[in-house]
């Protein structure tokens, strides 16, 4: 039952993970929209072009 749980601990922090990587993404895909230029939102999230395309 312990190890159930631990394993079920693991998959909701993964799950969670997850969902804040997808949020991260859609936000600066969409930020990147309205702007309409995928340069000035990878500055503004500080974050590379490269890593963007990636």
């Amino acid at each position: 039952m312990e190890v159930q749980t631990e394993l079920s601990n693991r998959e909701t922090t993964m799950l969670n993970t997850t969902d804040k990587i997808i949020k991260h993404k859609t936000g600066l895909l969409m930020l990147a929209e309205e702007l309409g230029n995928v340069s000035k939102a990878c500055q503004v999230a500080g974050m590379s072009r490269d890593t963007f395309y990636r």
